[in-house]
């Protein structure tokens, strides 16, 4: 199973867990298993059926560039990571 990693903003979906299990052989996959034991986790990482522009997702130490599509191994590691803003 994949590792996902949690950001600090999305861990009240979670019950602060800040690292998650879940199976998928693609990054919808992934998603789809965290909204069905966390629901609420897929609102905060897509929009119309895209990842969110505000999210990074990195695959593997290296940033994902097929949005939903991408392959997931069972031992990849996940990070979803939001923007950060300012000046």
């Amino acid at each position: 199973m994949a590792l996902v990693w949690i950001p600090s903003n999305m861990r009240h979906l979670t019950g602060g867990e800040s690292r998650i299990r879940v199976e998928g052989s693609t990054l919808a996959d992934i998603i789809s298993s965290l909204e069905a034991n966390f629901p609420g986790v897929r609102e905060e990482l897509v929009r119309d059926n895209l990842i969110k522009d505000e999210i990074a997702v990195a695959i593997d130490g290296e940033q994902g560039h097929q949005g939903l599509f991408q392959e997931i191994d069972d031992s990849s590691e996940i990070h979803f990571i939001p923007m950060v803003a300012g000046g």
